[in-house]
């Protein structure tokens, strides 16, 4: 996860992003910082954690903030861990002076009874985790990097729920060549961990 500006760019002034981390049965997320550099003072990141989201808005409720940070810090200086399997993060900065911005990982502590309804999750695959939101899949496929794949699920498909699947050769789970894929729950806006398959090995299905 990043600011959204590209690694050798800086960031947009007057940015007022939101991200939501909610991996499927997590009990607690720890997020991890690769890069950090805001304007000092004004320009920040606060991560958040919930108690649950609203239906339709997806809005924190029970939030409770964990940090506010701004300003510069070394690589792998900063890390923290949630208690809960909900994290919101806030980016806000004023409309003058841009530095490169933040990356960062994540990742969560999953029971395996909390997927056990996804008849396709293999237990070898419940650490897998999606690290890239709708936005930036969709504007990878629109400029047709070759970062992801995706597509419907056929004899599988679920209406209204599990109806579409998502792969990403960027994955940490993918093997070389090949992609590692998710199936998204539109109920519970989720991606579902599923299995290595997109290139030759068709191992999906």
């Amino acid at each position: 996860m990043s600011d959204g500006s590209a690694l050798s760019s800086l960031y947009e002034d007057g940015s007022d992003c939101r991200w939501i981390i909610q991996p499927p049965g997590a009990s607690s997320i720890t997020l991890n910082f690769t890069s950090f550099a805001l304007e000092a003072g004004y320009d920040f990141v606060t991560i958040n954690q919930c108690l649950g989201l609203a239906a339709k808005s997806l809005e924190c409720f029970g939030r409770a903030e964990l940090v506010k940070l701004t300003g510069s810090h070394r690589p792998g200086s900063l890390g923290l861990t949630a208690s809960s399997g909900i994290v919101e993060v806030l980016f806000k900065t004023d409309e003058s002076v841009a530095y490169p911005g933040f990356t960062m990982t994540w990742t969560a502590n999953i029971s395996s009874s909390a997927l056990s309804r996804y008849w396709f999750v293999s237990s070898k695959n419940l650490h897998c985790q999606m690290q890239h939101a709708w936005k930036d899949i969709i504007s990878s496929l629109a400029a047709n990097l070759g970062t992801f794949k995706m597509g419907g699920l056929g004899q599988l498909m679920v209406r209204r729920e599990l109806e579409v699947w998502v792969c990403s050769y960027a994955d940490a789970c993918a093997l070389p060549g090949d992609a590692f894929c998710y199936i998204y729950d539109e109920q519970k806006k989720l991606f579902i961990p599923w299995c290595v398959g997109a290139g030759k090995r068709k191992s999906c299905v």
